[in-house]
């Protein structure tokens, strides 16, 4: 796995995989044409078993300290991050979540003894893995279309799911680290998990800044449209699926 520009061609910089380009250089790399590069593009079982065998966890851990080295990618070589990122993210909202309400049903089920933690599980996992799925597919939909409509460059879906997908690894560890910490501290875990959260928010919003190469005189309308359709459509999608 390497990084490059879309159009294939190797990246200065030496030895170093995550050369810190400027908004611009992402924009030029936005073409359609180039972001079909060679390499594995998952589609089928063979293509996703092939992209699998190829993640590197160097990359991830470098994602999990620098979520912003995820615009280095390549949609046509390392979608596999990005769908990893979504991945991670969400299982790790489910599983704070998961641990918070069997932490909680452990209070009440010595005063009432009808609640457990393996029933507040068997009934709320779907419905949970439902809300963090929406919640950031929600969040990249609304950058996605505000960058399309105040952005100077273009990028399609698999770029967006490549580039800020991928951002959200350190999310996943966030969330995970809130749902440890709440088997000591309920408070300690609300106050991670609440934070993890707003930054991926702010991380998510301010690398859709760089991704469609917003002007600065266009940066807060596109930061407050970018949250305003987040929950519009969140809400909706919530509504009719959860």
């Amino acid at each position: 796995m390497s990084y490059s520009s879309d159009n294939g061609n190797p990246s200065e910089g030496g030895g170093n995989p995550f050369p810190h380009n400027s908004a611009n250089a992402v924009a030029e790399r936005s073409t359609p044409a180039a972001e079909q590069g060679a390499g594995p593009q998952p589609g089928g079982n063979g293509d996703w078993s092939s992209a699998v065998k190829q993640v590197d966890k160097n990359v991830l851990i470098r994602l999990l300290r620098n979520p912003f080295d995820a615009l280095q990618l390549s949609p046509g070589k390392d979608l596999i991050y990005g769908v990893i990122g979504l991945g991670t993210s969400v299982i790790g909202y489910l599983i704070w979540i998961w641990l918070v309400g069997a932490k909680i049903n452990s209070f009440f089920g010595g005063f009432f003894g009808g609640f457990s933690p393996l029933s507040f599980g068997s009934q709320m996992t779907g419905r949970l893995f439902l809300t963090g799925l929406v919640s950031v597919l929600a969040l990249l939909a609304s950058i996605w279309l505000v960058g399309m409509w105040r952005g100077n460059a273009r990028h399609d879906i698999k770029s967006v799911v490549t580039r800020l997908g991928s951002m959200q690894v350190f999310s996943g560890a966030g969330f995970l680290a809130a749902g440890i910490c709440s088997l000591v501290s309920l408070k300690l875990s609300f106050l991670i998990g609440g934070s993890t959260a707003l930054i991926a928010l702010a991380v998510t919003v301010f690398a859709g800044l760089e991704l469609f190469n917003v002007t600065v005189n266009r940066r807060f309308e596109f930061m407050a449209c970018s949250i305003a359709a987040y929950l519009i459509i969140y809400t909706v999608v919530s509504s009719i699926l959860i």
